[in-house]
């Protein structure tokens, strides 16, 4: 049977090469195996994932009864309302601290390195003496405690600051040039 087709196309080869396809003939049949490409959404889907993404941390931030003023636990109002203003004041003056020295961070890192671990050390003991006052109904000596805590909260900060303010004033020194009046 091979012998045959063979010598079919021996003999009539010649009349298989008299017709040429027409020259579009490719991009038809293109046309027709490939459906039409859909169109993608990717760009609306990144939109619509970035919509939700910012209205999950807006109502996550919106949330009520969020217990925290400045970074710090607010403890039962109910009990002793002055802790509460203690507690909100040397909170405020430990965030202005911070946003003082947040400038200086990646000039002193060593520094700065050195100071959060024992500001992390004194915010978890501060935590756990929430949790104990509010365990112990507003008991004096532990609402003395979390003040003590916090004023070593800002004494640590200040004295973050005095060793940086040394480091600047040690610095301008050396640099600095004698001024002509």
């Amino acid at each position: 049977m091979r012998d045959e087709l063979e010598h079919f196309f021996e003999e009539h080869g010649d009349d298989f090469d008299v017709h040429q396809p027409p020259a579009n003939l490719w991009q038809r049949l293109n046309k027709q195996l490939r459906p039409a490409q859909r169109r993608t959404y990717r760009w609306y889907i990144a939109a619509a994932a970035s919509v939700a993404f910012l209205l999950g941390v807006c109502t996550w931030l919106a949330r009520p009864g969020v217990p925290e003023v400045a970074g710090h636990d607010v403890v039962d109002v109910t009990v002793a309302p002055e802790l509460k203003e203690a507690v909100a004041y040397y909170a405020s003056v430990v965030e202005t601290k911070r946003n003082e020295l947040s400038p200086f961070g990646t000039r002193y890192p060593d520094l700065f390195k050195d100071f959060s671990t024992e500001m992390d050390t004194l915010h978890v003991l501060y935590r756990q003496l929430v949790a104990e006052y509010k365990a112990s109904d507003g008991n004096e000596a532990v609402s003395q405690a979390l003040i003590e805590n916090l004023q070593m909260q800002v004494q640590l900060l200040s004295k973050q600051l005095q060793i940086i303010q040394s480091l600047k004033n040690k610095g301008l020194k050396k640099n600095s040039k004698p001024k002509l009046i």
